[in-house]
């Protein structure tokens, strides 16, 4: 057997080993969210005896029911959407505002401020100062405060002034001679050129501001700005309430009622809009995290 024909069975070896063990990977990964979904469509006695696996067992919609019923839920999810599409929108468009100065070569103050933004990564804000300087600015109760504290992340400002240092000079170079100034550049050229980029951070931002939890706690009072993970908190941590507004919205008296199936489907509620996502950015998504990390 020659040493080509060996080097070939020994990669098609350790390409089918790698496809077993990430497939067994992706199993154990999915199997909670599957798991959680046949708990949401099961009956109580079932979900409370711990008989659901993958396939719910004497099939109910009581939970899902709730759901659709709660009109809280609604108000939260509303909120969350808000946050999410608003956020995001605008972190990106201030990361690209900041990341496209810095990943030029003749903006003169770049290596300091990238310090700067390095040693904010690496050393993080002390909570309670940072905490009297929201309320100070009168933010205290506003749900716009869940985006304007998040409108730049330090990480994915690095990944995008990597991105925009990767492309290539004579763009820029060819415009301004045209005669273009550099905002024109930025929005005509370099944003219309970052797709993938762009595509990799909306969803890095787009899972931040759905799954905000610290800052609404600290920063909200009122119950109808509460985003969807702090009212899944809430049905999570009080389960006794929570078996109360069950028996009051969905029927008294009902067998079938159980604070777990409930539980789960709220959360399956909660996860779909960024499983919804995922889809339509992952083939940029892949792209995008590597040509932003390889280039420093």
């Amino acid at each position: 057997m020659s040493t080509l024909q060996r080097d070939s069975r020994t990669e098609r070896a350790f390409l089918l080993m790698n496809e077993i063990m990430l497939g067994l990977i992706a199993l154990v990964m999915l199997y909670p969210l599957v798991h959680t979904l046949a708990v949401s469509f099961s009956a109580g006695p079932a979900a409370e005896a711990g008989r659901v696996y993958i396939w719910p067992v004497g099939f109910q919609t009581t939970g899902w029911r709730f759901v659709v019923q709660d009109r809280m839920l609604h108000r939260a999810f509303l909120n969350s959407v808000y946050i999410s599409v608003v956020g995001v929108a605008g972190s990106l468009a201030f990361t690209a505002l900041f990341a496209y100065p810095l990943s030029r070569s003749y903006f003169t103050p770049r290596k300091a401020i990238s310090l700067i933004v390095v040693i904010s990564l690496v050393i993080r804000y002390p909570l309670i100062p940072y905490f009297l300087s929201i309320r100070s600015y009168g933010l205290m109760n506003n749900i716009n405060v869940l985006i304007y504290t998040h409108l730049v992340i330090e990480f994915n400002l690095i990944i995008m002034r990597t991105f925009f240092q990767g492309l290539p000079d004579e763009l820029e170079e060819a415009a301004l001679m045209e005669g273009a100034n550099h905002f024109h550049i930025l929005t005509r050229i370099v944003l219309p050129l970052s797709k993938p980029v762009l595509a990799t951070l909306a969803l890095f931002f787009a899972v931040q501001y759905w799954n905000m939890f610290l800052h609404p706690l600290m920063f909200l009072r009122d119950a109808d700005l509460m985003p969807i993970q702090i009212r899944l908190r809430q049905f999570i941590a009080q389960s006794a309430a929570l078996q109360e507004t069950v028996e009051a919205g969905v029927g008294r008296g009902s067998a079938q009622l159980n604070r777990r199936t409930i539980e789960a489907a709220v959360t399956i509620f909660a996860t779909l809009p960024i499983l919804m996502l995922y889809p339509f950015l992952q083939r940029h998504f892949v792209k995008g995290a590597l040509l932003g990390s390889v280039k420093g």
